[in-house]
């Protein structure tokens, strides 16, 4: 549960990590995590129910390391 007194939220000391390619979602943000594979699903969900956090981590391309 997040708290409206910013320094009051409690986190867990694991949590998923769910890597996300090409844009960054910000905090407060609506966004859909789409899974590519089916088999995660059930799992993701059941440790939400239990945990209520995950851990989103941009991942970007260096194109410049791409191009040589």
């Amino acid at each position: 549960q997040i708290s409206e007194t910013p320094g009051d939220e409690v986190f867990p000391e694991e949590a998923v990590i769910i890597p996300i390619m090409n844009s960054p979602i910000f905090p407060g943000m609506i966004a859909p995590i789409i899974l590519t594979e089916d088999k995660f699903t059930a799992e993701l969900d059941e440790y939400l129910v239990k945990n209520g956090y995950l851990a989103l981590n941009l991942v970007k391309s260096d194109l410049k390391n791409e191009e040589g």
